[in-house]
């Protein structure tokens, strides 16, 4: 492994989750990693070997290249580890047990990968895992690296049962006020937090094609209103309000002389019956519901773009309202694409309702039919809505994100950066 290079910050970036994955955090970790090196830092992604079954399963290799599974600049450097191999013979996609152990294990072993993977110099150990900033306060850090934590999402109990620990860190970097809020519950000073919501690539998605050439693309038809929601259809085994939108249809489906079309597109499919029978129940046509797998990240904006409205129906569940800052809802105001959002805090955190989006309150399909209607019914009104939503997120780019973390990490950057030993490459 090089030392770092002459005059950079070396980033080492731990991650216990799998990669590659189809949830968004493995997007999200990657761009931020291409952020942080675009800064002019040397950046390195640590995360955990796949194990042989799982790689199999996945059809991928046990060291996969996300630079290219996730189309980003090969602008900095992944080190897989073989973390508890004596556990992967006991690999099943159905065992959150196996999967905990093996990110405890990483944790356990992060202090090491750090000696391994900068043996010179001072680092930022940057991570998004509670269980590594434990183990890395809880093993004596290195007083002269700097940890970083960003918090997308932490469970109320260890937070609270920790907090002596999580107190020693300098700063936090949290997505949503309602995560500011646990830490600031547990005592952690205010000053020392930045909420910092998620970003979006947005040349990416405000694509030039128009809405009738992505349908044909994406096999829709031209003469039905299109509702859409983009992502997976559960997180962490929670649902993420697909019945409350297909109940919704009960008050939309005699109103337009070509009925709406939900279209969902993230997969699993084998969710797919279970939402059939939720429309069976509620009288809904099947043929108003159409379900698509995990679809290539270069085609999402298509599917965005095909829709007259796309959706984030979230139940009213702590995750959702504590912590989910999701990139579909930035993906979705910079494909220009009208918003309707269940009324959450960490929602509200970025729309305003009838300004840049229609805020409804959770698992009410009743209030969802009626403000997706009004988007339906007044095109001027959606527009300029879309319109809108696109100004609130043009300058969110992932770039902007990235130095705004590191700048509030890192009190004198540059003081710090002339502080780097140089080293042979």
């Amino acid at each position: 492994m090089n030392n770092p290079e002459i005059g950079k910050m070396h980033i080492l970036y731990l991650s216990g989750s799998r990669f590659p994955t189809e949830k968004a955090y493995g997007y999200q970790i990657v761009k931020e990693c291409e952020s942080l090196a675009g800064l002019g830092l040397d950046v390195t992604l640590i995360f955990p070997e796949l194990a042989p079954r799982q790689a199999r399963n996945m059809g991928v290799p046990r060291q996969p290249d996300l630079m290219m599974y996730y189309s980003v600049k090969r602008n900095f450097r992944l080190e897989t580890e073989a973390i508890a191999p004596f556990l992967d013979p006991l690999y099943s996609d159905m065992s959150s047990v196996w999967f905990f152990l093996k990110i405890l294990a990483f944790a356990f072993r992060s202090r090491e990968l750090v000696r391994k993977n900068c043996r010179k110099g001072r680092a930022v150990i940057w991570t998004q895992d509670l269980f590594v900033v434990l183990a890395q306060l809880l093993g004596g850090k290195a007083p002269e690296d700097i940890l970083a934590f960003e918090c997308h999402d932490v469970a109320k109990k260890p937070l609270a049962f920790f907090a002596p620990v999580i107190r020693r860190l300098k700063k936090i970097v949290v997505t949503t006020s309602g995560l500011k809020n646990e830490f600031l519950n547990i005592g952690f000073p205010e000053d020392r937090i930045l909420v910092l919501p998620n970003a979006v690539a947005v040349d990416e998605f405000s694509i030039s094609e128009s809405q009738e050439t992505c349908r044909r693309l994406m096999g829709l038809p031209l003469d039905r209103p299109i509702i859409g929601y983009i992502g997976k259809f559960q997180t962490y085994g929670l649902e993420k309000g697909i019945p409350t939108l297909i109940r919704s249809l009960v008050y939309l489906k005699e109103k337009y002389s070509h009925p709406p079309l939900i279209v969902c597109v993230g997969g699993p499919m084998e969710n797919a019956e279970i939402y059939y029978r939720v429309a069976d129940d509620a009288g809904v046509p099947r043929e108003m519901i159409r379900f698509v797998d995990f679809q290539p990240r270069l085609q999402i904006p298509r599917w965005m773009k095909a829709c007259d409205v796309c959706t984030i129906p979230s139940p009213a569940k702590r995750f959702f309202i504590k912590s989910a800052s999701p990139m579909k809802l930035f993906e979705y105001l910079a494909a220009g694409v009208p918003v309707v959002a269940s009324d959450l805090p960490a929602i509200r955190d970025i729309l305003q309702d009838g300004k840049n989006g229609l805020l409804v309150p959770p698992e009410d399909p009743r209030a969802w039919a009626a403000a997706i209607a009004r988007i339906l019914d007044d095109r001027n009104f959606a527009g300029d809505l879309a319109r809108r939503g696109f100004e609130t997120v043009k300058d969110n780019s992932w770039e902007r994100r990235a130095a705004r973390a590191f700048s509030f990490m890192v009190d004198d950057p540059e003081q710090w950066k002339a502080s780097i030993p140089k080293t042979d490459a």
